[in-house]
């Protein structure tokens, strides 16, 4: 019981620290691409487009949030992958699949982790 109270009390730390780290590197990621769309939504071709009134101002927004990524990429600043715990929590295995099936409308327990039906009564 111990034992198992210490390695909870690890990874709870472990996940803690990951979680810091993570926050910082998004705020670095997006200090960066908010300064970047700054740029782009002041210059004159961005303004002239708002001003013409041909495409939504929202379609036109979002452009150049993906523009302002893109850039960011470019010069060596991406965004931080999923911390270890989020990315176990997105696994799907054969425990969730008897979940699923336990839990759900399947009545012959076909659900698994890979897309062919298995039979497992």
């Amino acid at each position: 019981r111990r034992l198992e109270d210490r390695e909870n009390k690890e990874r709870l730390l472990e996940i803690a620290t990951e979680e810091e780290q993570l926050k910082q590197r998004l705020g670095v990621y997006f200090d960066k691409v908010n300064d970047i769309q700054t740029k782009i939504e002041s210059s004159e071709k961005f303004t002239s487009l708002l001003k013409e009134g041909k495409v939504p101002k929202h379609e036109i927004k979002q452009a150049a949030r993906e523009a302002a990524k893109k850039a960011a990429e470019k010069q060596g600043v991406v965004h931080p992958p999923l911390p270890s715990w989020w990315q176990e929590r997105l696994t799907y295995d054969w425990g969730d699949a008897l979940i699923d099936d336990l839990m759900g409308n399947s009545a012959d327990l076909t659900s698994s982790p890979s897309v062919y039906p298995i039979y497992m009564g």
